[in-house]
């Protein structure tokens, strides 16, 4: 079947940068206003993997008073990730893969990944699942991916749904099933997905999968535009204006207004605002 004219890749939905991870990891903000440093140091020293977690941050982001030191760190880590502390797995895979505070190794990466993933940390099966589609680290297995795609997009992942949606589109991984990924492009694109946004724009103007609706397809493509993605916004603009001059100005500014109301439920905007 002839797919949807629109060149966006998969790897325009991830987003995953390791680098920005590793600096960006998030702390218990309460337990920091009721716990000083020392009290982690000591929880920590006693075994809890949650405190051996957080004093890893704290070394590997130099801060509550540690001075920035990858190496001990990552020995925190490794004791969290030891323990089952899933965030911890998470957070040594990344380290693995990129030699930060530890001599880089694939394989023992991939191990803490997939121990991560296993612990329904949707973080790691993103990652897991975007390695084994695009062979990074590990042999290329679109079977794998969308097996770790479809636990992330279970647990309401937005970019998994899109690519759940992708991979149907494209019989990666599972059977081509158009029904499924109008469904999974569905589920993204009301969470916000501009990826999934721009598909679904497009699906409903082409009208095989679903009935042809340009109404709502401009509508997509109007909510795909507001992307800080370039490609993504330009592509969508570039269709929104194609859409346009087959459509009266009453049903742009239906769409439009569609567009608001789809952007403000998404976000969660009372229209009093």
């Amino acid at each position: 079947m002839k797919k949807i004219l629109v060149i966006v890749t998969s790897f325009f939905c991830i987003h995953l940068s390791i680098a920005a991870d590793l600096h960006e990891k998030k702390i218990d903000t309460q337990q920091n206003l009721t716990q000083s440093t020392q009290e982690y140091l000591k929880a920590a020293e006693n075994g809890s993997a949650k405190a051996q977690n957080n004093v890893g941050n704290f070394y590997l982001q130099g801060t509550h008073g540690m001075t920035q030191d990858s190496v001990t760190a990552a020995s925190w880590f490794e004791k969290a990730a030891n323990a089952g502390q899933a965030e911890a797995q998470y957070t040594l895979a990344l380290m693995y893969s990129q030699g930060v505070g530890v001599d880089q190794d694939e394989a023992k990466s991939l191990h803490w990944l997939t121990q991560a993933a296993n612990q329904n940390n949707t973080k790691a099966q993103m990652l897991l699942a975007y390695n084994y589609h695009t062979g990074t680290g590990v042999d290329k297995d679109d079977t794998l991916a969308a097996t770790w795609y479809r636990k992330a997009a279970d647990a309401g992942v937005p970019a998994a749904e899109y690519m759940m949606g992708y991979l149907y589109q494209n019989a990666l991984g599972v059977p081509e099933n158009d029904q499924e990924a109008f469904h999974w492009f569905s589920k993204a694109a009301n969470q916000g997905n501009a990826n999934a946004q721009l598909f679904l724009g497009a699906m409903y103007h082409e009208g095989k999968i679903i009935k042809r609706d340009d109404q709502l397809s401009y509508a997509w493509l109007d909510l795909a535009a507001l992307s800080n993605d370039a490609k993504i916004r330009d592509t969508s603009v570039k269709l929104r204006q194609q859409l346009a001059t087959t459509m009266t100005q009453h049903q742009i500014n239906t769409a439009q207004q569609l567009a608001n109301d789809t952007y403000q439920r998404i976000n969660n905007i009372s229209s009093d605002e």
